[in-house]
């Protein structure tokens, strides 16, 4: 797991360190998975999470609901100072998750999870943000069965039950195979 770490000299982590919003800028775009920053510092907060695609997380000195609230809008996770074990015991719970799976394969499709391309027999196939988000979602809760309503709170792009239906039709013909049961909702199939 590629860490950057934006003005935290005192964090403990194995990571990319930097000090400068000049620093930050040129390798926010690099292959990072995990970002963490001090909230109070960073003015620049869309911005950020434009350019920056994997998990964003915050340090504050200290963190009451409104913090928190607003932190979460930019970020995925914050804590407190006085909550480095927090931080710590949520990157080992991260490093094991994003060392599972970057990649999907079934069949001669193949879908790199962190660039959200899709590959079929090695030429690339171009997906539409709704495409690529429930594919995403599918696959990261691939062991279970999701609802529509569970995939359309999960899902940034997806705003109603019949897009989830036309989206995991359009998944089908490309060739996954997805499966659906009444009351449960769909699973995509994984090859072994």
């Amino acid at each position: 797991m590629k860490i950057l770490v934006y003005n935290l000299p005192f964090l403990e982590v194995k990571g990319t360190f930097v000090n400068t919003f000049d620093e930050l800028y040129e390798k926010i775009d690099k292959d990072f998975d995990v970002l963490i920053l001090n909230f109070l510092d960073i003015s620049d907060l869309i911005e950020i999470r434009n350019m920056f695609k994997g998990i964003v997380i915050f340090l504050c000195n200290y963190v009451d609901e409104i913090t928190y609230k607003k932190a979460l809008e930019y970020g995925d996770y914050c804590y407190g100072f006085y909550e480095l074990f927090k931080l710590y015991y949520r990157l080992k719970y991260l490093e094991k998750k994003l060392k599972k799976r970057k990649f999907f394969k079934y069949k001669n499709l193949f879908f790199d999870l962190q660039s959200e391309k899709l590959f079929k027999d090695r030429e690339e196939i171009n997906l539409t943000c709704g495409e690529k988000e429930i594919l995403k979602i599918l696959i990261q809760n691939k062991d279970r069965f999701l609802d529509k309503y569970k995939i359309l709170e999960m899902s940034d792009y997806i705003d109603n039950e019949d897009s989830v239906k036309v989206l995991i039709s359009r998944l089908r013909k490309l060739g996954f195979e997805i499966e659906s049961l009444k009351n449960q909702g769909y699973r995509i199939k994984e090859e072994k």
